[in-house]
């Protein structure tokens, strides 16, 4: 596995923070746009205000930047807070699912602008699994279109809180996101993760020259 340790021509970081503020903008007057994840998450609970299940909304909220930004095991601390408190207050998860599905809208960040800019700021050309599947984004009559997966490591459906977040965003080919990993479940205990490890970290193979003569 290939560790994605850079962007094309960026510090990760630098990406990061453009990243979360792409899915955040803000008007003018510094109030956050309809579209952005904060407002989507404020307007749930200005509309339900006795909503039991704004003690999620606000969590999140409250954590955003955590949750867009955050590192694989800052990711996994905030689905154990969030798993606990849907459990202590008997909260539906369907409907939990349902609601943050809407909100961490990853459908309709597939097609957006801020998709192709990732892809193009990652710079990623080889499918960091694989090591062998070229994935890239192309042009055609100046329409950018992007001709990859991005796998989600921890997957959508037990995770739909980290649908856009930053680390859980795996640039891959199709064959290694869809036909291998699929719905399997990973963990940073047990599966490296592209944006924290490399093969080359853990393993080092070498080779003994035991004769010359070929012929």
């Amino acid at each position: 596995m290939i560790k994605i340790s850079h962007g094309k021509n960026r510090f990760l970081f630098e990406i990061v923070d453009e990243y979360f503020n792409r899915l955040n903008p803000k008007r003018k007057n510094g109030s956050y746009a309809k579209r952005s994840i904060h407002c989507k998450l404020f307007n749930l609970i200005s509309s339900k205000p006795h909503s039991p299940y704004n003690i999620l909304w606000r969590y999140i909220l409250n954590n955003l930047e955590g949750f867009v930004k955050g590192t694989p095991e800052q990711l996994y601390s905030f689905h154990a807070k969030l798993v606990s408190r849907i459990y202590y207050n008997k909260l539906n998860f369907g409907t939990v699912r349902k609601k943050i599905e809407d909100i961490f809208d990853y459908e309709s960040f597939r097609k957006s602008k801020t998709a192709i800019w990732l892809a193009e700021e990652l710079g990623v050309d080889v499918c960091p699994y694989c090591n062998r599947q070229f994935i890239s984004v192309s042009k055609e009559k100046g329409v950018s279109k992007i001709l990859f997966d991005f796998d989600h490591y921890f997957n959508q459906a037990r995770y739909p809180y980290f649908g856009l977040s930053f680390n859980n965003l795996i640039p891959s080919c199709n064959s290694c996101n869809s036909r291998l990993k699929h719905s399997i479940e990973f963990s940073i205990k047990h599966y490296l993760h592209p944006y924290s490890d490399s093969f080359n970290d853990i393993l080092c193979f070498s080779t003994n020259i035991l004769n010359t003569n070929f012929f």
